[in-house]
């Protein structure tokens, strides 16, 4: 038996550099943050869905059931190495054994959910705190991505808060252009989100290929992050790290928001709400840097920042020196390649407008995010026909892929699913986790809720704060 490893943390996420396809880091980072009581860390509602997955293709299968341990029991779920687990049905006629997988689907669907549900196929990336597996869940035979974290690590170095803040904004989320969480559970000594699997890669990826977008796709890129962030503010959610990397295709080519670990709850204004200093360097809004305090306002500065990216290939500002950048940031001066069009310049002027208050987006007297959505640059987009996913997505890199064969870096593919340690030594660090993180730290993380997808609770466009979220506890400020 070999339980999954989630490995050694590092510091930062490797990708690849931009213009030479080498392995380099761009670190999302958060100051050191202090522990709540430990009865307290990721306390949240947790109750149980009972419905069987609906079938890959099927009309219901946004409506996947979610599940989970409450009070976080589950310490099951080590996985035999080929990830083989399927119930013998024997011999007999094909209608006896579809019945019989239909059963053993809808009697899985209903108990609660471990690791012994999935089996691993391969890991598809890695970031500080664990891997993420693409698996794929054996009643229903649907692909998923599977993120796993260390919990002595995360105790570690204190991004408990964090945590408990994506797992709480990731159970009550509901959006075309946002990552969809179906179940959370954990063991002793890992925690596991099981999120949709996104096969077209980040967009950090396709922008080393294109070097640049044509201003056409860019736009497209740029509405549907607008729609994700609209909804995002509409339920007092400040997403805080909107970066190529962070952006991914679905198997569609439509772009979804993923990392929610630097995400604050119950921040409802442009300005303030919020005060750590995290985030990535080169996107980071003046607000954040001189410590003044911020609000969503941060947000709409990161899509002018990423949108300059898409159009040119770099951030404005970038240098590889921090001290540089940061002054940059600050006040240096906005240049635009003569390719880029006066109707992008003046869209992603008003986005990186340093004084947050006069920033594109922000100014509630104007009708902040429909400003957004009114100028120019968005002349072209039908915001009603982009909600409803009936825009065609500018590319689609998976036209010609097979399942399960998405764009991912070979460096994460040649990492091992598995854990090689020994039993012996898997068990020392089984005692370690439960001395570091006690079973009480993470009641609650389980997620076993019905979905807003599942009662039918969608936001289906502008911004709402109906349903918003009950915070589990604070996250980073």
């Amino acid at each position: 038996m070999a339980a999954v490893s989630g490995g050694d943390a590092e510091e930062g996420l490797v990708i690849r550099n931009l213009d030479t396809g080498k392995a380099h880091r761009v670190d999302s980072f958060a100051e050191p943050e202090e522990l709540t009581t430990l009865d307290d860390l990721f306390a949240s509602t947790a109750v149980s869905a009972t419905a069987p997955a609906p079938p890959p293709g099927s009309a219901a299968e946004q409506a996947v059931t979610v599940g989970g341990c409450a009070g976080g029991d589950c310490t099951g779920g080590e996985v035999e190495a080929d990830g083989s687990a399927s119930p013998s049905l024997g011999s007999g006629t094909a209608e006896a054994a579809a019945a019989a997988a239909a059963a053993a689907a809808s009697a899985a669907a209903q108990r609660k959910p471990t690791l012994d549900d999935f089996t691993l196929i391969k890991v598809i990336g890695k970031g500080c705190f664990g891997k993420i597996i693409l698996v794929r869940q054996k009643a229903s035979q649907k692909l998923f991505a599977m993120k796993v974290l260390s919990k002595p690590n995360i105790v570690k170095r204190k991004q408990v808060e964090h945590t408990k803040s994506e797992r709480s904004i990731l159970g009550t989320i509901a959006h075309p252009y946002l990552v969809s969480m179906y179940y959370a559970f954990q063991t002793d000594r890992k925690l596991y989100f099981v999120l949709d699997y996104l096969p077209g890669g980040d967009m950090y990826y396709h922008l080393a290929r294109w070097k640049k977008f044509p201003e056409p796709m860019a736009v497209v890129y740029a509405a549907e992050i607008a729609l994700a962030l609209e909804y995002l503010h509409g339920r007092h959610v400040l997403y805080r790290d909107l970066k190529p990397e962070n952006i991914l295709l679905d198997a569609e080519g439509h772009i979804k928001l993923i990392d929610f670990g630097l995400s604050k709850e119950n921040v409802d204004d442009a300005l303030t709400g919020a005060h750590s200093l995290c985030g990535t360097p080169e996107y980071l809004a003046p607000e954040m840097i001189d410590r003044k305090g911020h609000g969503t306002a941060v947000d709409w500065w990161a899509l002018g920042m990423v949108l300059y990216e898409l159009l040119t290939g770099l951030p404005p500002w970038y240098t590889k020196d921090r001290s540089r950048l940061l002054l940059r940031l600050r006040s240096a001066p906005l240049q635009f390649p003569p390719y880029v069009s006066e109707t992008a310049r003046a869209f992603i002027r008003g986005l990186l407008e340093r004084n947050a208050a006069k920033r594109l987006g922000c100014n509630q007297a104007r009708h902040g995010v429909r400003e957004v959505k009114s100028h120019p640059f968005f002349a072209s987009v039908s915001w009603d026909d982009l909600m409803a996913r009936r825009v065609a997505a500018p590319f689609n890199p998976c036209a010609d892929t097979a399942e399960g064969e998405g764009f991912h870096d070979s460096q994460f593919l040649r990492m091992p699913v598995e854990s090689m340690a020994d039993p012996a030594a898997i068990a020392a660090q089984q005692v370690v986790a439960r001395e570091v993180a006690p079973g009480e730290m993470f009641r609650g993380f389980t997620y076993d809720e019905p979905s807003p997808l599942e009662t039918g609770a969608v936001e289906t466009g502008g911004s709402s704060s109906s349903g918003a979220a009950a915070a589990a506890g604070g996250a980073a400020s």
